[in-house]
């Protein structure tokens, strides 16, 4: 099962859960991709919460962005030590302006409504070779012309082996099946090293197919009941053979590269922090853009605790779902990211931080 692991070059740390659910990537891949529907938060009675804003995990990322791009630092130098130095004061909203900082519309004019999600990083435990539990193989990418790929039923069924591809061997299908949708993670080979990253090494050219919608259509699962939770507990109930087809359902498959590298880098190719970090609509936010954000709290169980928590993102990431007002944020590695990412679908507020046209100097 996967594992808990949270790399990064100032803070490393190792701990083992057993994973229950997944993110909500997953869920948006499972399901949403045939059923498109708003979620609008559903209030329950208020609880005790912190709601104090990210303060810690966005200055990590902006020490990040400053290690590893020096472009995008010197390009919003003003609008970044002037968020800091904010931050550092006490995040107090009705004084932005007093750092020369203010929240701008950029949806329209009076709404500011947006749909936050959340990604994550997966970690599996594996082995060089197949050995004991450790059967299912993860693969790199074959050179096959692209319109002669197999389908991942082909695939499950031996079309790829003998041909050398084999990376590494899992415990589970699920969980390649996971790694796959999330487009790179990590396995931990057990032999006394860091884990090793798989990145993104392409996809055999079929279309994505959500396995929620397949579920609903058999009678398995209704729309009301499908989630997270429900579809994993639903290949956890099943046989190894209706859990296969029920895969199936779904002919694209991705490949990987191993790689080195410990961090894991959004399409800035800078290394992500969780919290810090939101996938984003490029041509709306560009990269190194900072968005200001009323997310919705919602507890370990997925439910809207009525309250909204002040957040700050930086734009380094993309996603083909990402469009317009909808956000991906970023949680981190492993299995307590994973529980929640899987509980993020909810509505609220975001702006763009900009500069106001005042000479605030915030050094």
């Amino acid at each position: 099962m996967l594992t808990y692991y949270f790399v990064r070059k100032i803070d490393r740390y190792i701990s083992t859960k057993q994973m229950l659910y997944y993110s909500f990537v997953i869920f948006f891949l499972f399901v949403l991709s045939a059923c498109q529907s708003k979620i609008e938060p559903v209030k329950i009675q208020t609880q005790e919460v912190d709601l104090s804003i990210n303060k810690t995990a966005f200055i990590e990322q902006y020490e990040i962005i400053q290690e590893y791009s020096s472009k995008l630092t010197n390009e919003n130098k003003s609008l970044y030590q002037c968020t800091k130095k904010w931050l550092e004061s006490g995040a107090d909203e009705t004084k932005l302006s007093e750092f020369g900082l203010t929240r701008v519309s950029v949806f329209s004019k009076d709404d500011n409504k947006a749909l936050f999600t959340g990604y994550y990083s997966p970690v599996l435990k594996g082995r060089k070779t197949k050995s004991g539990e450790f059967i299912y193989p993860l693969y790199s990418k074959p050179n096959i012309s692209k319109g002669k790929m197999p389908t991942r039923t082909e695939i499950h069924g031996g079309a790829l082996e003998g041909l050398g591809l084999e990376l590494a061997y899992t415990q589970s299908r699920v969980d390649n099946f996971i790694m796959g949708v999330q487009g790179s993670g990590y396995v931990d080979f057990e032999d006394g090293n860091p884990p090793t990253y798989f990145a993104y090494g392409g996809q055999n050219g079929h279309k994505f197919k959500g396995i929620g919608k397949y579920l609903i259509e058999q009678g398995e699962l209704t729309l009301e009941n499908v989630s997270l939770k429900s579809i994993y507990e639903w290949t956890q109930s099943h046989s190894e053979e209706e859990v296969l087809a029920l895969l199936n359902q779904n002919p694209s498959w991705v490949f990987f590269q191993p790689k080195e590298q410990a961090e894991v880098k959004g399409a800035a190719n800078i290394p992500l922090i969780g919290h810090g970090a939101v996938a984003a609509d490029k041509s709306i936010f560009p990269f190194g853009s900072i968005i200001y954000a009323h997310v919705p709290h919602v507890d370990i169980e997925g439910k809207f605790s009525g309250q909204y928590k002040p957040r700050l993102f930086f734009a380094l990431d993309v996603g083909g779902a990402i469009k317009n007002n909808h956000f991906d944020i970023y949680h981190g590695l492993g299995d307590e990211a994973g529980l929640q990412a899987g509980n993020n679908k909810f509505k609220g507020d975001a702006w763009q931080l900009a500069k106001t046209n005042e000479a605030v100097h915030c050094l």
